[in-house]
């Protein structure tokens, strides 16, 4: 039988990843806070940190979902049979097929983490998910029993799909820098309307929202905001949020 993997390996290696690009910043600001740094360059290194956590989490995110396949392949298989059948239907061409090479065109019933990923992702890149939706879809048609679930939980939670597309949105806006990502990391950080699909909503996610109708053009200074003057600054209440949203992804093993 071949090896599956973990999904609460990759989870636990995240939270790992996370706790440590923490308590990084954190080093690095009372260093910054005790030296003649320009605020430039406080500002710099958290706009690094919200950057290196949105990768963080979209790499776990594609990871994690190949691992929650691997581990229950149940619909993955059913759903890559059903298409390999649709797109080769000749009877001709299965048998000619078949005859050459007898296992061709039968998708394994435990794929390894590799055939699962040379199947979604053809070209190499890695598995990565636009948004919510393109997220929940794959899910439904990937994901068996208890991880399709836990996606849907995630996705179906408005304080966590919200925190999530902040933290996506923070970082294409550190990425490009453009008016555009400007203008969509603004939506993803502003308080979430009634009606509305966009913004943060949530008690959890109240310190991320920024104030009122002012609109953030200086990442590293919104990021940088603390609540109180005691209390953790934005980026690493991001840290605190998005650990706490993986979470909902562990699954319990018997």
């Amino acid at each position: 039988m071949a090896r599956t993997a973990d999904p609460n390996r990759y989870l636990d290696d995240f939270q790992d990843e996370i706790l440590q690009s923490l308590k990084r910043y954190q080093r690095l600001e009372t260093v910054l806070a005790s030296s003649n740094e320009s605020d430039s360059i406080k500002k710099g290194v958290a706009e690094d940190a919200a950057f290196r956590l949105g990768v963080l989490w979209e790499t776990f995110q594609g990871d994690w979902h190949l691992a929650a396949i691997s581990r229950d392949p149940r619909a993955f298989v059913g759903t890559m049979q059903g298409e390999l059948n649709s797109k080769v239907s000749d009877i001709w061409a299965r048998s000619v097929i078949e005859a050459v090479s007898p296992d061709a065109l039968t998708v394994p019933k435990r794929p390894t983490m590799a055939q699962v990923m040379k199947m979604l992702d053809p070209q190499g890149f890695n598995v990565t998910f636009a948004d919510m939706k393109s997220w929940k879809k794959s899910a439904d048609k990937h994901l068996a029993g208890n991880y399709q679930a836990r996606v849907n939980s995630v996705v179906t939670d408005l304080e966590a799909a919200s925190l999530l597309h902040l933290v996506k949105k923070t970082r294409n806006f550190l990425a490009h820098g453009s008016d555009g990502s400007k203008e969509e990391f603004n939506k993803a950080s502003r308080v979430r309307g009634a009606g509305e699909r966009i913004g943060l909503t949530g008690t959890a996610n109240e310190f991320l929202q920024r104030e009122g109708a002012n609109k953030v053009s200086d990442a590293g200074k919104y990021l940088r905001a603390k609540q109180t003057p005691n209390g953790p600054r934005r980026i690493e209440s991001l840290h605190t949020r998005i650990s706490e949203v993986a979470e909902m992804l562990r699954v319990a093993t018997p």
